[in-house]
């Protein structure tokens, strides 16, 4: 009786803490208009399936809540909620109830000065009894923020919250289990010149019953912003964690520190010219009873890029990273790039659209572990791509276009590895729009073979359709088809020995009526959604290896909608089949709302 007691204790500390700001006899004399409202609400769910146990379940909810000041609004301003919820599930192997009630209450003080405050308390007690387990759980929470702007020192944030957690299990031979977290919170933001300085802190300590766990947790991160106009912007973010877990026989802290840059340059006002620089530098370690590790890791990149005209772009990088982790040498990459790019506009062609474009580089990268002994790899790319286009113009105004593209890459480097790869592309694209009706059609079809050290193919097919018809302000339908064909395999056996083939199709279909049967605010939508999926995978090397699978899911919901006044109603039916496994499932919504807020 002790414990049942202590679980409702918050609630009634609620309770009071409401009463006392509302029928005090000195803050009445002073206090505002109460301002209410709340619903009460009803759900039913019922599911059945032929491979699942049926459920079905009752949900009553009812919320209550108010709004008020003393003496005048931007002094003290005062809201709270208290929200029961009472569920019943109905289950051939294991009926149950859950009971829970909820409050809430918050105090704001200064809400329109520089320096406004708030606390709040928030209580919860839940109940959980079935055939199987019966468990009595209560939560509380506290805290406070508070703010600070100004012109002079910026503008602050302070916030503590304060979580205890408990759950108490009965006839169940387990043991109880505890949980508190306590939390600060520190956000602080200040303006100097073009400087911009952004300060998150978070110091939480949270104790657990369970393994006799604690954890210690502190972060900070630091950003600054500088911009110096249109041509210069640099920013720098500094994070730092430190968490430190307590077991009863045994600890673990894990740090963690990060420094992180980023600037852009534009030296010329025509933009022709761009320089960007990254910069990184990390520190993590970890350190048990038994154990310690840290790795230590900078990296640090600089990249410049200009464009000479509209159409060609030339593009330079320098980089190199550092990493020293524990028990282990110094690993240095240092790395060079050069890249050139060309890509063409629109070259009118008879009646055709012909686009073309090239890109070239070279790169020198010193740490491939793949590297001969001097360790340095130089290497050389290029693409080719040509496409060509003819737009049709059609009957209603619809369009129509065909588009063929081809595309060529390469990639050698100096200790031999070779990568080739010749991709083709047809696509055909239709799209018109009437007053009520749209259209849109595309076909393509693509074939991708690389070639060299990774000998693979890939093939793939697809068609997407889709449809939308508005009848008149009050009907519409719409819909759409993807339908999709992939295969993929490798044309050298030492690599990759199986193929495997996929096709899929999904279909959906979606009906609105609003003001169903002149009825004003009675809405109705009803969708059909289909999806299948075939996969093969073959063996070339094993002719009794094939696996295959197929799945098949279908769905068809149906939503009713209405709503009168404060009153809102909502029914759904669903009916899904998956694989063969046929289930339905319906639901009621029923809230009232009342109050005049």
């Amino acid at each position: 009786m002790a414990d049942q007691n202590h679980i409702r204790d918050p609630v009634g500390l609620t309770f009071a803490m409401l009463l006392f700001l509302c029928f005090s006899s000195i803050a009445a004399a002073q206090i505002g208009p109460i301002d209410t409202q709340g619903y009460l609400e009803y759900r039913y769910r019922n599911f059945n399936s032929d491979s699942e146990t049926a459920t079905a379940s009752h949900n009553v909810a009812l919320q209550g809540a108010f709004a008020t000041y003393f003496w005048r609004p931007w002094i003290a301003n005062v809201d709270g909620t208290v929200t029961l919820h009472e569920i019943t599930n109905d289950n051939r192997n294991n009926d149950g109830e859950n009971s829970t009630i909820t409050g809430r209450v918050r105090l704001g003080l200064l809400s329109k000065s520089r320096f406004p405050f708030s606390a709040f308390y928030e209580s919860r007690d839940n109940r959980l009894q079935s055939d199987t387990l019966s468990v009595d759980g209560t939560s509380q929470t506290f805290g406070f923020l508070q703010n600070l702007t100004s012109e002079r020192i910026g503008r602050y944030t302070l916030e503590y919250r304060n979580t205890r957690v408990g759950e108490t299990f009965e006839d169940d031979g387990r043991v109880p289990r505890n949980f508190v977290n306590g939390s600060w919170y520190l956000r602080a933001q200040k303006t100097l010149g073009s400087n911009e300085l952004t300060l998150n802190s978070q110091l939480t300590e949270i104790d657990r019953s369970i393994l006799a766990q604690k954890t210690d947790l502190l972060r900070h991160t630091l950003r600054h912003r500088y911009r110096g106009g249109p041509r210069f912007s640099l920013e720098n973010t500094v994070f730092i964690s430190d968490e430190q877990l307590d077991f009863s026989d045994t600890s673990q802290q894990r740090k963690f520190r990060q420094l992180s840059t980023i600037s852009t340059w534009r030296p010329e006002s025509n933009n022709k010219l761009l320089v960007t620089g990254r910069g990184l530098l990390q520190d993590i370690g970890s350190m048990s009873v038994n154990s310690e590790q840290q790795t230590k890791s900078a990296s640090l990149a600089v990249t410049a890029s200009y464009r000479v005209t509209d159409q060609f772009l030339l593009t330079g990088s320098l980089g190199g990273m550092l990493m020293d982790a524990q028990n282990d040498e110094l690993q240095t990459t240092v790395y060079e790039r050069m890249r050139a790019g060309y890509q063409s506009g629109g070259i009118p062609w008879h009646r055709n659209v012909y686009r073309w474009g090239a890109f070239f580089g070279v790169g020198n990268r010193t740490g491939d572990q793949m590297a001969t002994t001097d360790s340095q790899v130089q290497d050389a790319d290029s693409s080719l791509f040509h496409s060509l286009s003819r737009p049709f113009t059609l009957d209603g105004g619809g369009q129509f276009e065909v588009r063929v593209t081809q595309r060529l890459s390469t990639n050698h480097d100096s200790i031999g590895r070779e990568r080739n790869s010749m991709q083709h592309n047809l696509a055909g694209t239709y799209n018109s729009h009437s007053e009520n009706t749209s259209r849109y059609i595309r076909l393509s079809a693509t074939d991708r073979r690389n070639h060299g050290d990774e000998r693979q193919e890939f093939q793939l097919a697809n068609l997407q359709l889709s449809i939308s018809r508005r009848a008149d302000r009050y009907r519409s339908l719409s819909g759409n088809i993807t339908v999709q064909y992939t295969r993929s395999g490798s044309g050298d056996l030492s690599i990759v020995t199986t193929d495997s083939d996929r096709f899929s199709y999904s279909a959906n279909v979606t009906y609105r009526h609003a003001n169903l049967f002149g009825k004003s605010n009675l809405n109705l939508t009803s969708e059909l959604r289909m999806r299948s999926l075939e996969y093969q995978t073959r063996d070339t090397l094993d002719p009794n290896f094939d696996v295959s699978e197929e799945r098949l899911s279908s769905l068809w919901r149906n939503q009713l909608d209405y709503r009168i006044g404060a009153l809102v109603i909502r029914f759904d039916g669903d009916i899904r089949e998956v694989d063969g496994d046929l289930s339905t499932l319906v639901s009621l919504y029923v809230r009232r709302h009342f109050g005049t807020i």
